[in-house]
């Protein structure tokens, strides 16, 4: 590939007054805007201000960095950071194939991280990052830079259950909060496009998935408008729910019919996979309004995924793990005789 045909030269020109820093996030590495909440609080000070001649000189020598869970590690995975991974891989070993929705994507961090999953894996999987923040707008170079033209597409769009334009907040310092604002009140300053995640998802003729929604305030709106996909297809979702969203827990008894759910945990409580039942739903804004910030993560896997069950043993059984800087994920070590199947 010659410079003029680079991918690297059909993005556009990027400046942000508060500044951007390359970091290393342990599997792959990302553009960060450096005033910024998560920069501060998520990124240790040993993997900010990564070398950008090492970065490429390193993939000069041995190619882009691999997954933190391999092919050869998997059956030895133990530790809750790294659930998404089997279940990934759970659903591709069973034929179900997913695409990866990261809805509200930040820099990309966690799609370029399971995008790079399916790189490892020999997997074709597609990955689409939508965000239409200023945190956003770095994930086409975050894309170039590890080298995942063939699996990652940028949406520079909010998603909700109509697509046309909303009004946004987009706050400085915060990037990860920006949210979308329909009704009265301050804070709108921005006009984003728009997309009805059904009507995308129909588009695109997607069979299966794992849906990750940080919205901030849109759950339970796009989690209603592809219920019926949720309901029909060997696929997954992640939300968050905070102690004061009550109205998501009626959604969430709705999916426990047809899903199994997990309570994966936030920042900076340890990751894990806490089986949900109707008795601790009954309880959840309780529970979760004593958690350090009040929210927390749930995941649902649906009944239709061939040998979920076994599925949902494994991951009941993972051990929680605390992770400090939590947007770096430290490179799962497996025993050297344990091998696994590669996906054409």
């Amino acid at each position: 590939m010659n410079a003029t045909s680079s991918p690297s030269n059909t993005l556009p020109r990027f400046f942000h007054t508060g500044g951007v820093d390359l970091v290393n996030l342990g599997d792959c590495r990302a553009f960060m805007l450096t005033h910024d909440n998560l920069y501060k609080v998520c990124v240790a000070d040993q993997y900010r201000g990564f070398p950008i001649d090492q970065h490429y000189a390193s993939i000069e020598r041995g190619g882009h960095q691999v997954s933190s869970v391999t092919p050869e590690g998997l059956s030895s995975v133990r530790d809750a950071r790294y659930g998404v991974y089997l279940i990934l891989h759970h659903m591709i070993a069973n034929g179900t194939f997913p695409t990866f929705l990261d809805v509200g994507a930040y820099v990309g961090d966690v799609g370029l991280r399971y995008a790079n999953f399916f790189r490892t894996l020999g997997y074709p999987g597609k990955v689409f990052c939508f965000d239409p923040t200023l945190a956003g707008d770095l994930i086409p170079y975050n894309i170039c830079l590890n080298g995942l033209e063939r699996y990652v597409e940028h949406r520079s769009e909010a998603v909700s259950d109509f697509s046309g334009l909303v009004t946004f907040e987009q706050k400085q310092g915060h990037a990860d909060s920006a949210s979308a604002l329909m009704g009265k009140g301050e804070g709108k300053n921005t006009i984003v496009p728009c997309v009805k995640l059904s009507q995308f998802i129909r588009e695109q003729n997607i069979r299966s998935a794992f849906i990750k929604l940080d919205t901030e305030n849109l759950e339970q709106r796009i989690l209603a408008d592809i219920d019926s996909f949720l309901a029909e297809t060997p696929s997954a979702v992640c939300f968050e729910v905070h102690a004061h969203q009550t109205e998501l827990l009626p959604t969430m008894a709705h999916l426990l019919e047809t899903h199994y759910l997990f309570d994966v945990g936030y920042l900076p409580r340890p990751f894990c996979f806490m089986p949900l039942n109707a008795r601790i739903l009954s309880q959840f804004s309780a529970i979760v309004g004593n958690y350090p910030y009040r929210y927390t993560d749930v995941l649902a896997l649906s009944r239709n995924i061939p040998g979920v069950e076994q599925l949902v043993e494994r991951l009941a059984s993972l051990v929680p793990s605390s992770i400090e800087y939590s947007l770096v994920m430290e490179p799962h070590v497996a025993p050297p005789s344990v091998s696994a199947k590669r996906f054409a």
